[in-house]
């Protein structure tokens, strides 16, 4: 199975704390940056971590702003 894809945009300064949270959370996903002039970051999430993501973005987005918007058709890098 391959990993999903979602896309996120978030404020610039907050990218690194974004990847710092995921980072600590061992495995249950892969944060990118996409398009660090408009702080669009894409996240690669494991099958089976789907739920554990949710949450951790949810817990996100009581910290920080975030939107999670439409994944374009092809993704830059």
């Amino acid at each position: 199975m391959r990993s999903s894809l979602r896309v996120y945009h978030c404020r610039r300064a907050d990218i690194a704390f974004m990847r710092f949270v995921l980072e600590a959370c061992d495995g249950i996903g892969f944060l990118r940056t996409i398009d660090p002039a408009q702080a669009r970051v894409a996240l690669h999430v494991p099958p089976g971590c789907e739920k554990e993501i949710d949450e951790v973005m949810e817990g996100l987005r009581r910290v920080i702003p975030i939107d999670e918007l439409t994944v374009p058709e092809s993704i830059p890098g």
